[in-house]
């Protein structure tokens, strides 16, 4: 009888051993996709498990509300209770795989983009996992969002000064750079041609 629950149990062991080592070795595009589905369910917790403790995460351009990275799974955790809050919607597709690199394109809308009359602000995400966790996750608008999002801004929400509303310099600040290194790459280009 006693070989009989050994045999049993060892049995039940090694068909239980693949589930619990599947499960500890999720790949970065399963972890990406849990992360889609705990989204849509409106499971916060289901989301910060997937995050690393020091995770970075990032919305670029910065906003008013988010001028920067944040990092850790607290401040990850008040963002998307914030997201929340606002009965934020997103649909999400996987778009790319590179080794730990997912890619996916969203639409996003929540009360306040509502509010302005738009159905959705269009970004690409990209999460980078480590052991089965995110370490780095980046939301860039696409520019054809940040221009519809610029033109329902109302009048009031540009700053006194007069100039334009906060993502506008970011725009003018990124072209700036943008000049500067290209003038500066010129520059050694042409040192090197005497």
């Amino acid at each position: 009888m006693k070989i009989r629950w050994i045999v049993l149990a060892s049995v039940a062991l090694m068909l239980m051993l693949p589930t619990v080592l599947f499960a500890q070795a999720m790949t970065p595009e399963e972890v990406v996709t849990a992360m889609i589905e705990a989204e849509e369910a409106g499971d916060l917790e289901a989301q910060i498990a997937l995050f690393a403790d020091d995770a970075v995460y990032s919305i670029l351009p910065p906003s008013p509300d988010m001028p920067g990275p944040i990092v850790g799974t607290d401040a990850i955790r008040a963002r998307r209770e914030g997201i929340a809050a606002l009965n934020a919607e997103t649909t999400t597709e996987i778009t790319g795989v590179d080794g730990n690199t997912v890619t996916t394109l969203s639409r996003y809308v929540d009360d306040d983009l509502r509010s302005l009359g738009l159905e959705y602000i269009e970004g690409t995400e990209e999460y980078v996992i480590q052991d089965g966790k995110i370490t780095e996750y980046t939301w860039t608008m696409t520019d054809e969002s940040l221009a519809e999002l610029m033109a329902a801004m109302p009048p009031e929400t540009m700053p006194e000064s007069g100039g334009g509303a906060f993502p506008t310099y970011v725009v003018i600040m990124a072209i700036g750079g943008l000049t500067i290194s290209v003038g500066l790459g010129l520059t050694l280009l042409h040192r090197r041609s005497f």
